[in-house]
């Protein structure tokens, strides 16, 4: 894998909005819209030494069986009244944003019914309300035409220079849409803890996919593979490459405040499902496999220990130096 998509002590960049004006990929890895220039009060650390103490006596995989990936079902179930008084009460906290919103932005008039509208069509297209989502676990809408391998089309492996692989990859998910930070780390003895031992029920995946799965490291495979009770990922994969979209700008902030339940979150979960396949899929073709999956893992530990960022007191996302905690996070497995 070093020698080719060697990723060992490269850490990837940031890129902004990509135009269509580069005439191949070469010229949009160069490009200096996928290089992220941290600031001069970033400090690099050492591999294995990230911002945030661990205690590896402590740290250990995870069993999520009983837990929800996501906390909304808990924050429903804490609630005063529970989930029908959670429910009840969402227009006043719509009303409560909409104020907000007022407060910070006093020409703000929305929203409107072109507001309202927009947002209905996220909702409608995220979870698993529609098929886009169903990608956002490996193996739950595999395509009809997956990219040819190389030994297929007689052609050799992608093998290129860390630094290239890093430019090439930054190009390719930046114009996906997994921007703006991307991080390489390793996955090692110690950061295999991050792996849950048994998933949790997977809300935000696709309902035919569901979480409670055994998350088994299978010495024996070279391709990740999910049956009815267990996820199988290769321990030949020793790479990790930690991907962001943003969650949402001050733009969408304010277009959206009021006009539905977190229309750039449900936005946000089509758009990474959508580019994980197209990852998956270049990965393929260039000779090697990607394990992924929305459950698997605990995303945000993947940025601390690649130096993407720091821990936060948000918790779910991290702190960024670049776009503070607008940064959401998923991971791919590389080998």
């Amino acid at each position: 894998f070093h020698e080719g998509l060697g990723l060992t002590g490269v850490t990837l960049g940031s890129a902004s909005a990509l135009s269509p004006q580069f005439r191949d990929l070469d010229e949009l890895a160069n490009s200096a819209k996928v290089v992220n220039k941290r600031g001069w009060w970033v400090k690099e650390r050492d591999y294995g030494n990230p911002t945030i103490e661990i205690d590896w006596n402590l740290m250990k995989r995870r069993d999520l069986r009983g837990f929800s990936n996501w906390d909304y079902a808990s924050l429903m179930m804490a609630f005063p009244g529970g989930p029908p008084a959670f429910k009840a009460n969402t227009p006043k906290q719509a009303a409560a944003v909409t104020a907000k919103a007022k407060e910070i932005w006093p020409d703000y008039a929305g929203p409107t019914i072109r507001d309202k509208a927009l947002s209905s069509s996220f909702w409608a297209s995220a979870y698993g309300h529609s098929g886009y989502c169903r990608s956002l676990n490996q193996h739950g809408m595999p395509t009809e035409i997956p990219a040819p391998r190389p030994s297929a089309i007689n052609t050799p492996v992608w093998e290129g220079t860390p630094e290239e692989n890093a430019a090439m990859l930054r190009a390719v998910f930046s114009l996906v849409g997994l921007g703006p930070v991307i991080g390489t780390t390793m996955l090692d003895e110690k950061s295999q803890n991050f792996i849950w031992e048994y998933s949790g029920v997977s809300w935000t995946g696709d309902e035919s996919v569901p979480g409670n799965k055994h998350i088994v490291l299978d010495s024996g495979i070279t391709e990740s593979y999910v049956d009815a009770t267990s996820f199988h990922i290769p321990t030949s994969q020793k790479y990790v490459i930690a991907t962001h979209n943003i969650s949402c700008d001050g733009f969408l902030r304010r277009s959206m405040a009021g006009a539905g339940f977190s229309s750039t979150e449900e936005m946000s979960y089509v758009r990474v499902a959508y580019a994980k396949s197209i990852v998956e899929q270049f990965i393929r073709g260039l000779g090697y496999n990607v394990t992924y999956g929305h459950d698997l893992q605990s995303a945000v530990a993947r940025d601390m220990w690649s130096g993407v960022g720091e821990h936060c007191r948000m918790g779910q996302v991290i702190g960024s130096p670049e776009y503070g905690g607008l940064l959401r996070t998923h991971a791919v497995f590389l080998y």
